[in-house]
């Protein structure tokens, strides 16, 4: 919960990304990406929520902004004193989620 509270506090003061969170319920975001999340670290498959490409087809997320993303995941996790091999396995293991977010089949084209 830490984690994606300190990440969605940085998220919403960067003028590059924070308009996809505008108006939008923080409360229900942060805690579908953080069960979505505790899977993708290997956790117990627990996440009953939409797909994630259904989730974010309409928003047109391009490289630049979900870089930006994970940026700020990097940030997050830094500031909360988490060492440098730990934050580039968590970075590492939400780069397979691009595809979904930007609207892409997996794999070469």
């Amino acid at each position: 919960k830490a984690i994606m509270d300190r990440f969605f506090d940085v998220v919403v003061a960067d003028n590059r990304i924070r308009s996809f969170f505008r108006g939008k319920n923080h409360d229900t975001i942060k805690e579908g990406a953080r069960v979505y999340l505790t899977e993708a670290f290997g956790g117990p498959k627990i996440y009953k929520g939409r797909d994630l490409a259904e989730i974010h087809s309409a928003l047109g997320v391009s490289d630049y902004e979900f870089d930006c993303f994970l940026l700020n995941m990097e940030r997050a996790l830094t500031g909360l004193g988490f060492d440098d091999e730990t934050v580039d396995e968590v970075i590492v293991c939400l780069e397979p989620i691009r595809p979904a977010l930007l609207g892409r089949a997996r794999g070469l084209a």
